[in-house]
C-alpha cells in the first residue's frame, strides 16, 4: 500500500485509498457539515475552467483525511480532483504518512533549515518543483488544498500564516479561494498526545465558506507600502475568512483579542 512519489507528486495506490476510505468513515458517524451549497459553486468554476484552491485551518492530522471523506460523501466529483500541499517532513513519520490524504505534493518543510549551501540549492530546486506540479495541478482541472498555518496547531486555535503563503495566489490567473473552518478534529486526534488513539465519539464539524477571487483579495486589502506587508495583508484576509467560519474560541490570532 506504499505511495509513489514522482518528482513533488504523490500518488498513493488504490488499495490504500480504499483502506483510508474505510478507515475515515468508522470516525465520521458525528460529522456535521455546513455550506455544502458551495459545492455548486465551486463545480461550476471548475465547469469553466477556473482553478480553485481550499483553504483549511489546521487543528489535528486528521484534518485532511476528514475533509477529504466529507467531499467525497457530499461531492465525489469535487474529491476526485482533489491535491494536497503537503510537508516532506509528514512522509518520514510512520503516522502521518499513513494519514496522509490520497494525492499530494510535497514541498520541503520551511521550519528546518539546511546546514550548507549545495543542501540551500537542492532545497530551491525541491520547492520549484512543488510549486511548478501544484501549478500543473491547478491547469489540469484539479483543486489545490493548501493548510497555510503551515503545521497543526497545539494551542487549538488559528496560528498567523506566513506571508510567503501568498506564492499559491499567483500559480495561475484568476485563481479562487475556497475558506474552510474545520473544528472537532483536535478531539478526535489530539495533536499533543503521546499515544495516537482515535476518539471515535468526539463531535467533527466543517463549514464551507463561499469562492472568493483574488482579484477580490486584492480589492479588499487595497496596495501597501511595501510587498511585504502586502503580502502578509493578503495571506491574513484569506485567514479570516476561514477564522470567521469558526467559533470564536479557534480563531486564535484572526479573532476578537478578547474571545
Amino acid at each position: 500500500m506504499a505511495e509513489r512519489i514522482q518528482g513533488a507528486r504523490i500518488e498513493l495506490s488504490p488499495r490504500k485509498k480504499a483502506f483510508i476510505d474505510g478507515v475515515t468513515r468508522l470516525f465520521a458517524w458525528r460529522l456535521q457539515i455546513e455550506g455544502s451549497e458551495v459545492f455548486g459553486e465551486v463545480r461550476e468554476l471548475l465547469n469553466q475552467d477556473t482553478p480553485v484552491e481550499i483553504f483549511p485551518n489546521h487543528l489535528s492530522h486528521a484534518d485532511g483525511a476528514m475533509l477529504n471523506t466529507v467531499l467525497k460523501k457530499e461531492a465525489s466529483d469535487i474529491e476526485e480532483k482533489l491535491v494536497f500541499i503537503v510537508g516532506t517532513v509528514i512522509l518520514k513519520n510512520h503516522l502521518t504518512r499513513f494519514l496522509l490524504p490520497y494525492r499530494g505534493i510535497a514541498i520541503p518543510s520551511q521550519r528546518r533549515k539546511p546546514a550548507t549551501p549545495q543542501e540551500w540549492e537542492e532545497r530551491k530546486l525541491q520547492v520549484d518543483s512543488a510549486f511548478e506540479a501544484a501549478g500543473d495541478a491547478l491547469r489540469g482541472g484539479e483543486v489545490v488544498v493548501n493548510f497555510a498555518e503551515g503545521s497543526r496547531s497545539r494551542e487549538r486555535k488559528m496560528v498567523q500564516a506566513d506571508e510567503k503563503i501568498v506564492q499559491y495566489f499567483y500559480l495561475v490567473p484568476n485563481i479562487h479561494i475556497v475558506p474552510v473552518g474545520i473544528w472537532g478534529t483536535e478531539k478526535l486526534l489530539p495533536p499533543d498526545t503521546r499515544i495516537i488513539i482515535p476518539r471515535p465519539w468526539a463531535k467533527v464539524s466543517m463549514k464551507f465558506g463561499k469562492p472568493i477571487s483574488v482579484d477580490e483579495l486584492e480589492d479588499r486589502v487595497g496596495e501597501s507600502p511595501t510587498k511585504h506587508e502586502n503580502d502578509q495583508r493578503l495571506v491574513d484576509e484569506v485567514m479570516r475568512e476561514v477564522a470567521n467560519l469558526l467559533p470564536p474560541k479557534y480563531r486564535g490570532y484572526y479573532g476578537d483579542p478578547e474571545t
